[in-house]
């Protein structure tokens, strides 16, 4: 019968390569778990941004219509949100030229009913009125609304 290899013999033995692969296993498994997470943190990080632009245009769309309503505050409002969205980082360059042809027509149009009914040029200024002098609250003028 054959004598079997004593224990110093095979641990002097070189390894064979399926051993040192086999070693490297963690290691490989180490490397899919990043990858995978890093991809998982792309895809959270665009799904999330998309997510906001979506938001951003509905609302885009909710001023555009305000903006071209029969009703003067609505339209104001419209305008107004549309002022606020257009600075937004998440409008990009094509919105950001939507935004402007829309505005065009309004304004023009306030142009045109301004000038119609004689009142010149139309304000320029903030959209919030200047605040009440004293005397000028509704609550003192006697509690009638």
């Amino acid at each position: 019968m054959r004598a079997l290899p004593s224990a110093t013999a095979i641990a002097d033995a070189p390894a064979q390569w399926w051993q040192s692969l086999s070693a490297l296993s963690p290691l490989a498994v180490l490397i899919a778990a990043v990858v995978a997470a890093s991809v998982g943190l792309l895809t959270l990080r665009q799904r999330s941004k998309a997510d906001m632009r979506s938001e951003w245009w509905s609302r885009a769309q909710w001023a555009l219509d305000a903006a071209l309503s029969a009703d003067t505050k609505r339209a104001e409002v419209g305008l107004g949100i549309m002022s606020v969205l257009a600075e937004s980082e998440l409008a990009r360059r094509e919105e950001l030229e939507i935004l402007t042809v829309a505005w065009e027509e309004p304004l023009e149009n306030a142009e045109l009913a301004l000038d119609a009914s004689g009142e010149g040029a139309p304000h320029t200024g903030a959209a919030v009125d200047a605040p009440p002098e004293p005397g000028e609250n509704s609550a003192n003028d006697g509690g009638s609304r």
